[in-house]
């Protein structure tokens, strides 16, 4: 849901919202790309966290 392109979550003011919404869009792409994976924990009034995981480079 918030990974989609041009997506913008409104925190009070509908209107108000700041951005293109396409930060967490390209950044799933990209890990994606990579072989990895994202993952979001979020608590209403606590705010988001954001987990990135990559394969490790094999030498």
């Amino acid at each position: 849901f918030i990974f989609k392109k041009f997506r913008r979550l409104s925190y009070g003011n509908p209107g108000m919202e700041k951005g293109f919404g396409l930060g967490l869009s390209y950044v799933k792409r990209i890990v994606e790309m990579h072989k990895g994976m994202v993952r979001v924990i979020s608590e209403i009034g606590k705010g988001s966290q954001f987990e990135l995981a990559l394969p490790a480079l094999k030498k």
